[in-house]
């Protein structure tokens, strides 16, 4: 994925964290993902509040699991609310909001400033489509 714009030499997440630490600002993987897709994207980070807040407040909320086609990430994505995939391992890990187990295989994991953006992301792209 390209960043729009005029950032030159950026062009990952980690390449956002190096330059970040660079200027002295630590970004943990997580902050770096979102800033980084922000900027890929063209979307703005407005979210407002204190991040250690608004990571409690998806404690018990985000369920992981790991599946090996694409095939199953689509079934997944078709009935429950998928805020991200990545590959580990060559396998697909989906994280999931859901009030409770969204079922066999998943298991409620630690949320992270990553899982509010892609929360949120989700959820904006949600309310574009419907109007």
């Amino acid at each position: 994925m390209a960043v729009r714009g005029n950032i030159v030499g950026i062009d990952s997440p980690e390449a956002l964290e190096k330059a970040l630490r660079s200027a002295y600002y630590l970004a943990d993987e997580g902050v770096a993902t979102a800033a980084y897709l922000a900027l890929a994207l063209g979307k703005p980070l407005l979210l407002e509040g204190a991040p250690g807040e608004t990571i409690a407040a998806l404690k018990g909320k985000i369920w992981s699991k790991v599946v090996a086609t694409d095939e199953e990430v689509r079934a997944i994505e078709s009935q429950l609310h998928v805020i991200s995939t990545h590959l580990v391992g060559g396998r697909h890990e989906i994280r999931v909001y859901a009030d409770s187990s969204p079922g066999d295989g998943f298991s409620a994991v630690e949320s992270d400033l990553e899982d509010v953006y892609f929360l949120n992301l989700t959820q904006q792209s949600k309310r574009s489509l419907s109007n």
